[in-house]
């Protein structure tokens, strides 16, 4: 009788126990290359976010590896498996593993795999140029005739005047940094070319608006940011502008000076320039306290992506 009730018991408290929750769509990912050059890259891509690799098989092409404790939990595993797809292309899914048979909710995952896929681009995105290094390092089997062509200068910050926007110094396509922004010019800005703006504004600073600019904005149909500048602000700024869709973006504050500032830090932080010549392309979008940009330095040395 007593192994019957403890039998029962059993049964009632597994069945309690939710079933593994279902990888979503976001942890697979499709890349343009062949399997073993994507799975150097998420090796990498791995390594650069000081994940601990647990194990690793190069001829399955599975990593299991730790991501550490956060603000959330005591960390967890993730498994990392590259198949090949069609056409040279390779299948990347991410999944995280039970440990002490609990099951892990996917919830708190989503940052860390955005990270390992973007890192995987990165990586990607260089072996075109190192191969064309090597290429170009090799010799030649009949000595060209042609000059080497000078390298074109990096395109610099200009000022432009749009109406109803202070401080306006564009980098091309790639970004504007700006001061005070009123509403009425959010459909102007959309028209330029911008896919994102990111409001750097206390809402209690005189004149922000930031309910009306956010107004505005879904009306124009351009995203919208709101990111009230602080220490604290940096990662929240660096996960809006890198993810899909932001770029190139329209940053502003009350004078353009934090604006230019937060650009600074992704220069270092996610596109890894070095200090010198992310400080000049920051100067000339508007970045002028010394402070300001000291701190985002010491920032760029304890933060990697």
């Amino acid at each position: 009788m007593n192994c019957l009730r403890f039998l029962t018991l059993f049964l009632l408290l597994a069945s309690s126990v939710p079933a593994q929750e279902a990888p979503p769509d976001w942890s697979k990912k499709t890349f343009s290359a062949a399997p073993d050059q994507v799975f150097a890259a998420a090796l990498k891509s791995i390594a650069a976010q000081r994940h601990e690799v647990k194990s690793k098989d190069e001829a399955t092409r599975v990593v299991k590896f730790h991501v550490g404790v956060t603000a959330w939990s005591w960390g967890y595993t993730m498994v990392l498996t590259v198949v090949p797809g069609e056409n040279n292309t390779s299948n990347v899914s991410v999944d995280i593993a039970r440990s002490g048979g609990k099951t892990f909710s996917w919830g708190s995952g989503k940052k860390e795999v955005d990270k390992i896929f973007k890192g995987i681009d990165r990586e990607l995105n260089k072996q075109p140029a190192q191969e064309a290094k090597a290429s170009a390092a090799a010799p030649a089997p009949t000595p060209a005739p042609a000059t080497t062509p000078t390298p074109a200068a990096a395109p610099e910050p200009s000022q432009e005047a749009v109406e109803g926007v202070a401080n306006l110094r564009r980098l091309g396509t790639t970004v504007a940094c700006a001061g005070a922004t009123r509403p009425e010019a959010v459909a102007e800005i959309k028209k330029l070319g911008f896919a994102s703006i990111i409001n750097l504004r206390e809402a209690s600073e005189p004149g922000a608006n930031v309910e009306t600019e956010a107004a505005a904005a879904e009306t124009a149909g351009i995203r919208y940011y709101h990111i009230p500048f602080s220490a604290a602000a940096v990662d929240k700024f660096l996960d809006a502008i890198t993810t899909s869709g932001s770029e190139p973006a329209f940053i502003h504050c009350a004078s353009g000076v934090r604006a230019a500032t937060m650009w600074f830090a992704k220069r270092l932080v996610v596109d890894h320039w070095d200090v010198e010549r992310a400080e000049k392309e920051a100067a000339g979008l508007g970045m002028t306290n010394p402070a300001l940009k000291q701190f985002t330095i010491d920032y760029a040395q304890t933060h990697h992506r």
